[in-house]
Parts: structure tokens; C-alpha cells; sequence
């Protein structure tokens, strides 16, 4: 491990000594500017896994580096990049998943083989970030950029109002925060073949509704 390693690790020990109430939080400020950015973006991450609101500014160049922008949402990552740039640093691939997994990313093995090995696969923001911070990356240099993702009617309907006032409406029952539940529904509603004459709101509400069904306490 190498020096710049070792006070990355420093400022998130201290860090996470702080959100336990147990010192103060360490002061960024003084760090060169190239220590920083990476330090506030572990900072950030190990927030988001910690359950902490984040506050995003706006044109936040970090923000928009890690995909920290964009909370919330399913992001298509070409996975294909991600295992080019983990091969190109010696990474292990037991090393990216722990790397993922303890900066807060959802993976498994299993999840992380197959999105090595496709080219399109959606993975939720705070993943996304996770894996742009284990392999020293951008967000942009890992996303699959394709214009049939905006005419996609099942991408068009999970990132539109009737999708969301559906989450609301059932994580609010149920007592469940909404981002988790957007984000379980999400992958399920994905993972589903479609024929083309069924992709309806219609019908996409129903699959939403039985998936909500099955979580149900």
C-alpha cells in the first residue's frame, strides 16, 4: 500500500470515528488538492453507505465525477471498461469486490462476473460510485452511452412520476426507505424478459405491484 493509500485510510478511520460520535470529523482542508478530492469522495461514499443524506452542490465536479448527482438512480455501466481498467492495474478480481462492497456498493461475486462480462449492465448510483472510486476512475469513462436507453419504454417508465409515486406511496406503508425499494424494484422490473406488445405502463405497473407484493413483511 502506498503513502497517498495509507491517509486515504487515516481520513476514513476518522471519519468513521466521527459519524459514531466519537471524535470530530478530520479536516480536509489542509490536505495537497489532489489527496482531497479523492478524500472527500471516499468521504462521501462511506456517508452514503452509512445512511447520511447527502447534500450535492450543484456543477459539482466531484459530485459529477463519482455520480454523486445522480442519487437515486440506475445507472448502465459497461462493464466490459470495468474489467479492461481492473486487468489494466493488476487488480484482482476479489480485490474490486471488496473494494465495492466496503465503500457501500450492493454486489455480489456473482453480480460482479456477469457485469464483467456485459457491456450494458444497470447497477444502482451508489455501486456505480463504488466502482468508480476502487478503480481511480470517472463515472463517464465506466457508462454506457447509447441512444436506445432514452427511448427505452421500460427505463422511460422507471425514471418517470408514476414509478416514483408508486415507491412513495408503498416504502410510506410499510416504513421502508423509498431508495432502497426503488432500487430492489428497479433490478426485478429489469431482469424481466418484455415482448414488445407488452410494454405498456399498464402492464409494467402490474410486474411493479407483484414485485411490491412479495416484499410485503
Amino acid at each position: 500500500m502506498n503513502n497517498i493509500d495509507d491517509q486515504l485510510d487515516a481520513i476514513i478511520d476518522a471519519h468513521l470515528r466521527y459519524l459514531e460520535g466519537d471524535g470530530p470529523a478530520p479536516d480536509l482542508t489542509t490536505l495537497a488538492p489532489e489527496l482531497r478530492d479523492e478524500a472527500q469522495a471516499r468521504v462521501r461514499l462511506l456517508e452514503a453507505s452509512w445512511g447520511a443524506v447527502l447534500e450535492v452542490p450543484t456543477e459539482d465536479p466531484v459530485a459529477r465525477r463519482f455520480g454523486f448527482d445522480r442519487a437515486g438512480q440506475t445507472i448502465t455501466v459497461n462493464g466490459r471498461r470495468v474489467a479492461q481498467l481492473r486487468k489494466a492495474t493488476g487488480m484482482e478480481f476479489d480485490t474490486l469486490l471488496g473494494l465495492v462492497t466496503a465503500a457501500g456498493g450492493d454486489i455480489t461475486a456473482a453480480k460482479l462476473f456477469r457485469l464483467e462480462q456485459n457491456s450494458s449492465a444497470d447497477v444502482a448510483q451508489p455501486t456505480a460510485s463504488a466502482i468508480v472510486a476502487a478503480l481511480h476512475t470517472t463515472l463517464a469513462d465506466i457508462e454506457t452511452t447509447t441512444t436506445s436507453a432514452a427511448t427505452d419504454p421500460v427505463r422511460l417508465f422507471l425514471s418517470g412520476p408514476r414509478f416514483a409515486d408508486i415507491i412513495d406511496d408503498w416504502a410510506g406503508r410499510f416504513g421502508r426507505p423509498a431508495s432502497e425499494v426503488r432500487t430492489i424494484v428497479t433490478e426485478r422490473v429489469l431482469a424481466v424478459q418484455y415482448r414488445a406488445d407488452d410494454v405498456t405502463d399498464e402492464h409494467l405497473i402490474e410486474i411493479v405491484q407483484t414485485i411490491l407484493n412479495s416484499l410485503e413483511p
